[in-house]
């Protein structure tokens, strides 16, 4: 009777909190440009320090997107508790940090929780009142002592072999998670793109197609400009697509430049990096993933 008793108590328990241990991750998962680019900077930083380069974890990854969207949507960081905390809003136990933290309950539990990641994690995160770039958030990292020391594994961190990292960014949020575990997950998709990273550090996986550019494709080399990307593409017919949805935007700059067997839409191209930079800002609601390049 106590066990039916018990199993029932678990059974409701479980219907009013749905967080169910080792989640899958959505099929459409996938990395923006600006945070494939945060990881490359993050692995040039620690490179730059003597630390070894990381594997972009996936299942890390999925769990910094849910929390940079559970804080600025539901904003967990309230009544003592800080942006480590997560909301009572979504398919996961809500935790204020650090009162909830004890040595059997822990944040740092997330990645086991939400997918099938084996370890815990810690988080380094970043919030402005305005769109985050990878340049302004690993800045302000490097600058930063406590959040450098995680992200190179000194100071209190000396002790951490980090092996894999994970992040996100969104509107005026980013994080990014480290784990010495491997992550039992592979490669992850860059958004609007059929390009992948790999489960390598630092690794791009390229198959370029064996397409003519068109009319509308312009070859470079070296131009000395800065080019606004909203999409990178192995397929010529996936950019002509894109370049097509954004010329409709009213962007008649907008061209296809090809490099390297790779077809990027360009919005707008400028002849110093702060122009750019300013062009970037005022898209930023249109194209949230644009990204800066120079040829």
């Amino acid at each position: 009777m106590k066990k039916i008793l018990i199993a029932a108590i678990l059974l409701i328990s479980g219907l009013i909190n749905p967080t169910v241990r080792g989640q899958e991750i959505p099929a459409n998962f996938c990395l923006s440009d600006d945070e494939a680019t945060l990881f490359r900077m993050i692995n040039e930083f620690r490179v730059a320090n003597g630390a070894t380069p990381l594997v972009l974890s996936k299942s890390l990854s999925y769990v910094a997107q849910l929390h940079v969207k559970d804080l600025h949507l539901n904003n967990p960081a309230v009544n003592g508790c800080n942006q480590h905390s997560w909301s009572d809003k979504g398919n996961w136990a809500p935790f204020c940090y650090p009162k909830d933290q004890t040595r059997k309950k822990s944040v740092w539990d997330k990645p086991k929780e939400l997918t099938k990641y084996p370890g815990v994690a810690y988080e380094v995160l970043y919030w402005e009142n305005a769109a985050a770039f990878p340049d302004q958030i690993i800045e302000n990292w490097k600058s930063t002592q406590q959040s450098a020391s995680l992200i190179l594994g000194h100071g209190k961190w000396a002790r951490n072999h980090w092996k894999v990292v994970g992040m996100a960014i969104f509107k005026g949020y980013a994080c990014a998670w480290f784990g010495e575990s491997a992550d039992p997950e592979g490669e992850i998709r860059i958004c609007h793109s059929d390009s992948v990273v790999a489960f390598k550090a630092d690794a791009i996986l390229q198959e370029p197609q064996n397409e003519q550019p068109g009319s509308d494709v312009v070859i470079v080399k070296k131009t000395g400009r800065f080019y606004i990307i909203s999409g990178s593409f192995n397929n010529l017919k996936q950019a002509q697509a894109t370049l097509k949805d954004v010329r409709k935007l009213g962007y008649k700059r907008s061209q296809i430049i090809e490099n390297d067997g790779k077809f990027r839409v360009s919005i707008d191209d400028f002849e110093s990096v702060e122009l750019a930079k300013a062009g970037r800002r005022k898209i930023a609601n249109k194209f949230r993933d644009a990204w800066i390049l120079s040829y």
